[in-house]
């Protein structure tokens, strides 16, 4: 097919469609459709179609590497303490993981950070306050509610994070144990 023929294609599949379409009902199929792609954008986390084309054109001001958590890495990672807030500051939010999804998740990190702060000598009641944590929020979690989803992955993250800083701890012992021996 040619240009021209593709041309009277659509302005005759077109001119069809202006023949049958009554205005009444071209307006309800658009507010259907705005009504659809907002309930849409609702669920993905934005309030309307501005947030989105903000959000966009922020991803094109800065790099796409993706926006970083509330937490500044330490300048060493001498304890156990730095290597949590070392992993933390690691945590990055893609464009996937914006809206109601990063809040529901900046808000565990907060509050499990809370928990390693006054248990700090104690990592394994840090620990169980946040499997406990869990298992409550997973119970009481609404279905397709992102700001619970980006909650329990908060606190599935900081959960792995203190898992692997006893393994960190456990190393750190080792190597000293090692040098010790020598």
């Amino acid at each position: 097919m040619n240009k021209k023929m593709n041309d009277d294609l659509f302005d005759e599949f077109f001119s069809e469609i202006e023949r049958t379409v009554n205005p009444e009902s071209l307006n309800e199929f658009t507010k259907k459709i705005n009504e659809q792609v907002n309930s849409s954008l609702k669920s993905s986390g934005y309030q309307d179609f501005n947030s989105v084309f903000n959000y966009g054109m922020d991803i094109a001001r800065r790099n796409i590497t993706g926006s970083q958590t509330l937490f500044q890495a330490p300048k060493m990672v001498v304890d156990r303490q730095s290597f949590i807030q070392n992993e933390l500051s690691k945590i990055r939010y893609d464009m996937r993981k914006r809206g109601a999804y990063r809040e529901g998740h900046e808000a565990a990190l907060k509050v499990s950070y809370g928990w390693i702060i006054q248990f700090e000598n104690e990592s394994y009641l840090a620990l169980r306050e946040v499997k406990a944590a869990i298992k409550q929020a997973k119970k009481n979690r609404r279905k397709n509610d992102r700001y619970d989803e980006g909650y329990i992955d908060g606190l599935k993250d900081v959960r792995n994070i203190l898992i692997e800083s006893d393994h960190f701890m456990m190393s750190k012992v080792r190597f000293s144990l090692n040098k010790c021996n020598f």
